[in-house]
């Protein structure tokens, strides 16, 4: 074969190459093309829905501390009152709310009810808790000064939700 076979060769299968490759992100995506997000800022006290639940964050009280590893930390304590708006059992979802703290990020899995002490895991219908969420920062950095802001993030599959809490 000459090299301008080659050439040709080359460039039908790139250009092919191309083409599927296109098709197949079509493919995949297609489902997420009307995705929308949405972010929403919202004050402590106000109430507001995120999938099937209404929560209201009051003001956080800051606990200076030593953990296990003898490391000095502030915990956040946030009284928090949620509600189950629909007829139907809901699972609770914890790993959608994150702390941020400038640069820096903290998850939690305790929402503790305050009534029985124990872990909030679902809601029953038309439940109504009254319950506290810990978020745990060592003492160290230049972050240690920046306001801190709860992140809750939820979708319905066509949306994104993003609510913004400044906790403290």
């Amino acid at each position: 074969m000459t090299k301008r076979k080659w050439i040709v060769i080359t460039a039908v299968f790139f250009i092919l190459f191309i083409f599927i490759s296109f098709y197949r992100y079509q493919l995949v995506n297609s489902e997420y093309s009307n995705y929308k997000v949405t972010e929403r800022n919202v004050k402590l006290g106000e109430t507001f829905n995120l999938q099937k639940i209404s929560h209201t964050f009051k003001k956080a009280k800051k606990v200076n501390t030593v953990d296990e590893m003898r490391n000095k930390v502030t915990e956040y304590r946030i009284p928090i009152e949620l509600k189950n708006t629909s007829n139907t059992k809901l699972a609770f979802h914890p790993e959608f709310y994150r702390m941020m703290r400038g640069e820096e990020e903290t998850q939690t899995i305790d929402f503790i009810d305050n009534k029985t002490g124990s872990r909030i895991s679902d809601l029953k219908p038309r439940q109504s808790i009254n319950a506290t969420v810990t978020f745990t920062f060592l003492n160290r950095g230049e972050n240690k000064y920046q306001p801190l802001v709860l992140h809750m993030i939820g979708s319905d599959g066509v949306s994104v939700q993003k609510f913004n809490v400044k906790v403290y």
